[in-house]
C-alpha cells in the first residue's frame, strides 16, 4: 500500500465528520482505505471519467453527487477549458460519500446533516414505549420542521436545476437542428458537384468540400453527445427529485401524527 498518500490521509481526515461516522458505523481500515487509492498520485489532478473509474461508478451519477457535495461545500473543484479537475483529496472525500450511500436508509441530505454535526436517525424495530411526554414531543416537533425545511430547500435545488437543463437542452435542439439543416445543404451541395462533371471545378474544390462534411459530422456528434449527457442527467436529478418528495411527505406525516398527540 502506498504509505505516503495513506499517511497524509490519516492526517488530513482525522476531524472528518464523514470518516470519524464510518468509523463509529465499525467500518475497518481496509474499506477506508481501499487498494485503488495505491494507483492515486499526490500531485495529478483527474477528470471526473477518471474518477468515476477508481471509484467504480457511472459517470452521470458520480456527477450528481459531486454537485450535491459542492453545493454543501464539502468538495472542491475547478474548471480546466470545459472540464473539471479533482486533486487526490476530494476524490478521498467522494469515496467517504459513497460509502455512507451504501448504508442502508442513508441519502445526500443524511451526509448533509452530519457535516453539520446533526446524526441522521437511526431505524429501529418498532417496539412499546410509554408516552411520550409534552415537553418531548414539542421538541421532537420542532427538529422534523427543521428536517422539512432542510429537505424543502434540497426540492427547489433539483427544480432549479431540472429548470437549467431543461433550457439548456432547448437550446443544443436548437442547434442540433440548425447543424442537420447544414449538414443536409453542405451534402446535397457536395452531391451536386459530384454530378456536375466539370472536373476542372471539381478537383479545386474537392478538399473543400470534404473538409466541410466533417466538419459538420463532428459538430453533429459533439451536439448530439452534450444532448445524451444533459439528458441523462436530468433523469437523474428527476429520480432524486421523486424520492426526496416522497420523503418529505413521510415527514409531514410524521408532523401531523405528533402535532395531533401533542394536542391531546
Amino acid at each position: 500500500m502506498n504509505n505516503l498518500i495513506i499517511v497524509k490521509l490519516k492526517q488530513q481526515f482525522s476531524n472528518d465528520l464523514l470518516y470519524i461516522y464510518l468509523k463509529m458505523h465499525g467500518f475497518e481500515e481496509d474499506v477506508l482505505f481501499p487498494p485503488f487509492l495505491n494507483s492515486i498520485s499526490i500531485e495529478r489532478e483527474y477528470s471526473t471519467l477518471e474518477v468515476a473509474e477508481l471509484l467504480e461508478i457511472k459517470e452521470n451519477n458520480l456527477r450528481y453527487r459531486i454537485t450535491k457535495m459542492r453545493e454543501i461545500g464539502y468538495i472542491d473543484s475547478y474548471r480546466a477549458n470545459r472540464c473539471y479537475r479533482y486533486k487526490y483529496l476530494n476524490i478521498y472525500r467522494m469515496y467517504l460519500v459513497l460509502m455512507i450511500l451504501k448504508i442502508k436508509g442513508r441519502n445526500i441530505g443524511d451526509i448533509a446533516n452530519i457535516l453539520k454535526e446533526r446524526q441522521p436517525e437511526i431505524v429501529i424495530e418498532e417496539t412499546e414505549t410509554k408516552p411520550e411526554e409534552p415537553n418531548m414531543i414539542k421538541k421532537d416537533i420542532c427538529d422534523l420542521e427543521i428536517k422539512i425545511l432542510d429537505k424543502q430547500i434540497l426540492i427547489n435545488e433539483l427544480q432549479e436545476n431540472i429548470k437549467e437543463l431543461y433550457i439548456s437542452l432547448l437550446a443544443l435542439g436548437h442547434k442540433l437542428n440548425l447543424s442537420m439543416l447544414e449538414s443536409s445543404i453542405v451534402g446535397k451541395v457536395n452531391e451536386a458537384l459530384k454530378k456536375a462533371n466539370k472536373k476542372w471545378f471539381q478537383r479545386s474544390s474537392e478538399s473543400e468540400y470534404i473538409y466541410f462534411d466533417i466538419e459538420s459530422s463532428n459538430q453533429l456528434r459533439m451536439l448530439k453527445d452534450q444532448i445524451n449527457t444533459l439528458q441523462s442527467d436530468m433523469k437523474e436529478y428527476e429520480k432524486s427529485l421523486v424520492i426526496e418528495r416522497h420523503e418529505l411527505q413521510k415527514l409531514l406525516d410524521l408532523k401531523r401524527e405528533l402535532l395531533v398527540n401533542y394536542e391531546k
